[in-house]
């Protein structure tokens, strides 16, 4: 789930996936309004004037075809947002594994998400290699956060970080980021299974689970 907490002035926003497994929770003081929001299988969006924000679950357990069903799902809804020139945020828990997002390995979810950011125009967010995810056995990076950065844009993700020394009550632990819109944009808070603290124009620190 992402949580998008921008303080201020204003009333609870909630958006989720047509499956239910993914959300997007606009915290409670918020003064951003959502303008626009969507949603699909294992995904939902939503729109804060030029700036919109992703979250996305893709259960492990799904087959290939079903995983690239979901990007398929997804890059429809990403390609009829570009016409609008906005701003654009995608976090995740993909279950893929890819040594572009800090993984050491790759798998063939891995390859086709790669494929999708590059067919897009996004980059890949994720410094370093320390897990998203720990459980007494194992531990992977398969949370991943995506952005469409230009040179002309207003949008710039820096200070990608994993909090692993902060209780997330999950399996996920959260991921910490900063969103600095520069120009009139104004952007809130993100997490997934995040926590996410915006205050725009200025840099906005988010954080992702």
């Amino acid at each position: 789930d992402l949580v998008l907490g921008v303080f201020g002035v204003g009333v609870d926003h909630w958006a989720e996936s047509l499956d239910g497994k993914s959300a997007i929770l606009v915290a409670r003081g918020s003064n951003e309004i959502i303008s626009d929001r969507g949603a699909g299988i294992g995904f939902v969006w939503v729109r804060f004037d030029s700036l919109v924000v992703y979250s996305c679950y893709c259960s492990p357990n799904c087959s290939i075809q079903d995983f690239d069903i979901f990007l398929g799902g997804l890059e429809e809804s990403v390609r009829h947002l570009q016409g609008t020139q906005v701003e654009l945020v995608i976090a995740g828990d993909f279950n893929s594994h890819s040594i572009e997002w800090g993984s050491s390995t790759v798998d063939m979810r891995g390859s086709l998400l790669s494929d999708l950011a590059s067919t897009l125009g996004l980059v890949v967010c994720n410094e370093g290699s320390r897990p998203t995810y720990r459980r007494v056995n194992a531990a992977s990076v398969i949370d991943i956060t995506l952005a469409r950065v230009t040179p002309t844009s207003r949008l710039h993700v820096t200070d990608w970080t994993v909090l692993d020394n902060e209780y997330s009550a999950s399996d996920h632990l959260y991921i910490s980021y900063k969103l600095t819109c520069s120009g009139t944009l104004s952007a809130p808070s993100i997490t997934r299974r995040t926590r996410a603290e915006y205050s725009l124009p200025k840099t906005t620190k988010h954080t992702q689970h």
